[in-house]
C-alpha cells in the first residue's frame, strides 16, 4: 500500500470537487486588503495570483496521492482526475502518449480493471524544482484481458518509477516506466525457452 495516507494534502481541483465549486473557490482565492498611501510613499501592489504555489514537500505528498488514486481509479475516477490539469500528458512506458485527463483516465481504468488488486509500495521519493520522481514496487494479479495478454492467476511483483511535473498546483505531465518484462516472465507470457533465445551468444 502507499504510505502516509493521512499526510496527503488536498489539491486545488480535489477541494473543488469535494467541497463544492463556490465554497472551494472562495477558500482558495487570494485576497488583498484595500489600502491607501500618499504618493511619496506608495509602492506597487502585487497582482494576486489564483495559481497556487506548492512547496516541494507538498508536491511529494501529491505524488504519493497520485499512486493511491491510481489504485482506486475504477471505484473513484474523480479522485484521480482531480489531480491532473485539463491538458495533462502521460508518457507511457509502452504505447503512445495519452493527452488530456479524460483520455488518461480511460487508459488507467482499462489497466486497473485488468489488474484490479495492483498495490504500490513506495521505495523513495525525490524532487527538485517542479518535478517529483517516485520509485516504487507493486504487486498485482492480471485477472482480466489486457491487450493481447490473457488473464493469469499468478500474482507478480514488479518495480517502476513515475516522474511528475507540476503546474499551478496540479500534475501537468508524467512519465512512467514499469518492469512489464519482469511481470510477463512471472506470469508465464514469456517462457524460459524464449528467454534462452535472446541472450548474448557466447564467443
Amino acid at each position: 500500500m502507499v504510505h502516509d495516507h493521512d499526510a496527503l494534502p488536498v489539491s486545488r481541483r480535489s477541494l473543488i470537487k469535494v467541497s463544492g465549486g463556490a465554497a472551494a473557490l472562495g477558500a482558495l482565492a487570494l485576497t488583498s486588503r484595500g489600502w491607501s498611501a500618499h504618493a511619496q510613499d506608495a509602492t506597487p501592489m502585487a497582482t494576486p495570483s489564483t495559481c497556487p504555489e506548492l512547496t516541494l514537500d507538498q508536491m511529494k505528498e501529491i505524488a504519493k496521492q497520485f499512486l493511491t488514486a491510481w489504485e482506486g481509479v475504477v471505484a473513484n475516477p474523480d479522485a484521480f482526475a482531480a489531480l491532473l490539469t485539463d491538458d495533462y500528458i502521460h508518457h507511457w512506458g509502452l504505447g503512445v502518449d495519452s493527452h488530456g485527463a479524460e483520455e488518461t483516465l480511460a487508459r488507467v481504468t482499462t489497466y486497473m480493471t485488468a489488474i484490479p488488486d495492483q498495490h504500490f509500495t513506495i521505495q523513495a521519493v525525490y524532487g527538485e524544482g517542479d518535478t517529483v520522481i517516485v520509485r516504487w514496487t507493486a504487486t498485482g494479479t492480471q485477472t482480466g484481458q489486457l491487450g493481447s495478454i490473457a488473464p493469469s492467476s499468478v500474482t507478480a511483483e514488479y518495480s517502476g518509477i513515475n516522474i511528475l511535473r507540476f503546474s499551478c498546483g496540479l500534475i501537468a505531465e508524467s512519465w512512467n516506466e514499469t518492469d512489464q518484462f519482469g511481470r510477463l516472465v512471472q506470469i508465464g507470457v514469456i517462457t524460459d525457452d524464449e528467454l534462452g533465445t535472446v541472450g548474448t551468444p557466447t564467443p
